[in-house]
């Protein structure tokens, strides 16, 4: 298995990550004017692969691309196995990330047709076997009414600046409030926890970005375990007293929190066990093969 990006896809075409070359004076690089999709493959198997597609495609609509200018599902996977055999990772667990920028020329009008740079890239992951310690960041989430929330748009520096916080303190990531105080998500994740034997995470409302695989973990722990979920608007002092915590991204599936802001969670709660069990067969009913 190779750590490294030894090679990527730029517009279609396979080439060393050395080699590639794009142009200095775009909007993509002086405005951050993209969007972008990360998720692994796993043995060659990707999971919900087309809603990832799907939500990248209402980014770049968003950004004011035409329909003809948009990802083509099918295409793209084609691509990633070529990437994936290219980098011996075909058989191995991979983080695959798609990144469409704008290439139009500096400014704000869209009067003009824009093009893309398309790029594909893909390295070996290992999904965090520790749980994970949270600090509280002094970064807000930024709130929808500036920005769509639900895309992963390129210019997300208020997520960068969150993970910079909790790396000086020495801790795994860190928690962003809304700029009403509630909580939101962290800077790479969605959060949930556990209290009184119902589950809580914080609702469209809160200005997050509603993970694929946040979406699959509601859904199991409704209908597949019985448990209430509440989707709200809750204060730290909420999640501060909840009986266990935990991440979700479609880079990890979960994580457990041992620790926020030196506050200490159970790790070892049952409902972990039955949702890592849950969550696998769940995942082997919704995975495409490359």
């Amino acid at each position: 298995m190779s750590n490294s990006m030894n090679d990527i896809i730029l517009n279609g075409e396979l080439i060393s990550e050395a080699e590639a070359t794009i142009p200095a004076v775009t909007s993509g690089l002086y405005y951050g004017a993209g969007a972008f999709e990360t998720f692994l493959s796993e043995n060659g198997e990707i999971f919900k692969y087309n809603e990832h597609i799907k939500r990248l495609n209402a980014a770049l609509k968003y950004l004011g691309l035409s329909k003809n200018m948009l990802i083509d599902a099918d295409s793209v996977l084609g691509q990633i196995k070529k990437l994936l055999q290219k980098n011996n990772l075909l058989d191995e667990k991979a983080r695959i990330r798609i990144q469409v920028s704008l290439s139009e020329k500096p400014g704000y009008s869209g009067k003009d047709e824009a093009s893309v740079l398309t790029i594909i890239s893909a390295s070996g992951c290992k999904k965090p076997v520790s749980p994970q310690h949270l600090v509280l960041s002094d970064t807000s989430v930024v709130p929808s009414s500036a920005r769509p929330t639900q895309f992963k748009l390129s210019n997300m520096l208020h997520y960068r600046q969150a993970f910079r916080e909790a790396e000086k303190k020495e801790a795994d990531d860190a928690i962003l409030l809304t700029i009403g105080g509630f909580v939101a998500e962290t800077s790479i994740a969605n959060i949930f926890w556990l209290k009184d034997g119902d589950v809580y995470t914080p609702s469209k409302e809160c200005d997050i970005l509603p993970g694929i695989m946040r979406k699959s973990i509601v859904y199991i722990l409704r209908e597949e375990l019985g448990y209430e979920v509440n989707e709200g608007k809750y204060s730290m002092d909420e999640l501060l007293i909840a009986d266990a915590v935990w991440l979700t991204n479609s880079a990890i599936d979960f994580v457990p929190v041992s620790k926020i802001e030196g506050i200490s969670f159970d790790i070892t709660n049952g409902l972990f066990s039955d949702l890592s069990k849950q969550l696998s067969d769940y995942k082997k009913e919704n995975m495409i093969h490359v």
